[in-house]
């Protein structure tokens, strides 16, 4: 699991996604985009990728810093889930960034998710049993 942070909701959106795979029973890497490489996204079963929802509050919304996202490696089909997190109104972004991480990473887009980001705990259970149904991984 790797994710762009910039106040530090998307971070904890990692982690509460991380836990719940863990506590699942499954092997979870949680890095940021920075710190993810190519062997452990090639021995990777699935990879969630997560950023923020940028804009302004009612229009203008987009993925936040893909251009630092680009720096992961290649997901070459990768079974792949997207998160984003956002404060007041996410628009269409999850859509945007599920295209985005197809169109210029490679990835195969399974399951996507938008979460308010005072509820990332209660929304994180909800998008792994999401994930889980749509791929198999190792547990």
């Amino acid at each position: 699991m790797t994710y762009r942070s910039r106040t530090g909701n998307t971070e904890a959106a990692a982690e509460y996604i991380g836990g719940e795979f863990a506590a699942r029973g499954h092997d979870v890497l949680v890095r940021p985009f920075d710190g993810l490489d190519f062997a452990e996204v090639s021995a990777a079963d699935l990879v969630c990728v997560g950023t923020w929802v940028d804009g302004l509050i009612l229009f203008g919304h987009r993925p936040g810093d893909t251009g630092k996202l680009r720096e992961i490696p290649m997901l070459w089909n990768k079974p792949t889930a997207a998160f984003m997190t956002y404060a007041f109104h996410p628009g269409n972004c999850i859509d945007e960034f599920a295209d985005w991480l197809e169109s210029e990473l490679g990835a195969n887009i399974i399951a996507g998710e938008a979460m308010r980001a005072k509820h990332l705990e209660k929304l994180a259970p909800g998008f792994v049993d999401d994930v889980l149904k749509r791929v198999k991984v190792s547990a």
